[in-house]
């Protein structure tokens, strides 16, 4: 609701959420809008904030993300769209891009590669984090090799377990400069988006941006910092308007 209404108009420190609904209920009435609500776990939130999305017939649409697929039954929606997970093909594919771009994969790698994608099981995430862990490291057979060999000890774990370990996975091949700029993600809550500002500013002020001559702190922790668990696909970063945010994967938090 607040990264909504922060589209429209200035929050109140001290609106409460009855007050934050009716400002988002008539920022949005005339309007056509889509709002996606990502990741819901229980019906309860739903229900708590559906009456402050007006329905004016104007082709407004709100679109719900869920894991739980009875979460997704039990919402009063009018389409209902299960997800599949990724084919082979189509996971080499985005892997390959995350890892090379548009340059070609050199065939010795692309067998293995191929593996490494089948191991990820279909799941976007954790193809896109092995992939910017192959991004930053050594592109031979060896290293691939035993990337994959890591894999295969987690294939059969659970979804969400699985994520975690390949998170892990990709956690323990960082840099040790940026291993504690990422450890500091976990003391924000899940969902939490972080202004980036406000990250740079914490990561200088707890000591762990080691100056470079010629820069300031916060220009280090931008492009050395942030940049580098980004790239890795480690945190999720996106900008509003002006406004950049930060956040962490569920699995993370």
């Amino acid at each position: 609701m607040l990264q909504v209404l922060r589209c429209f108009e200035t929050i109140g420190s001290e609106d409460s959420e009855h007050e934050l609904g009716l400002k988002l209920y008539q920022s949005l009435f005339n309007r056509r809008y889509l709002i996606v609500m990502d990741d819901i776990w229980d019906t309860d939130v739903w229900d708590g904030v559906n009456h402050f999305f007006p329905d004016n017939n104007n082709g407004s649409r709100v679109l719900i993300t869920t894991r739980p697929s009875n979460v997704a039954l039990q919402l009063d929606g009018q389409d209902y769209v299960q997800m599949r997970f990724l084919k082979v093909e189509e996971s080499w594919n985005l892997l390959r891009g995350c890892v090379f771009q548009e340059q070609g994969c050199p065939p010795e790698l692309e067998e293995i590669g191929k593996e490494i994608a089948r191991k990820c099981g279909g799941l976007p995430l954790s193809i896109v984090v092995i992939g910017g862990l192959l991004a930053k490291s050594e592109k031979t057979r060896k290293n691939w090799q035993h990337v994959l060999e890591n894999l295969t000890s987690i294939v059969n774990l659970e979804e969400d377990e699985r994520c975690f370990r390949i998170l892990q996975l990709s956690y323990n091949q960082l840099p040790v400069h940026l291993k504690p700029c990422f450890l500091y993600m976990g003391m924000f809550p899940e969902d939490h988006e972080i202004r980036v500002p406000t990250l740079l500013k914490l990561w200088v002020d707890e000591g762990l941006v080691k100056p470079v001559a010629g820069k300031s702190l916060e220009t280090i922790a931008r492009e050395v910092y942030l940049n580098g668990l980004v790239i890795r696909n480690l945190i999720l970063f996106h900008s509003m308007g002006n406004r950049e945010f930060t956040s962490i994967y569920n699995c993370v938090a």
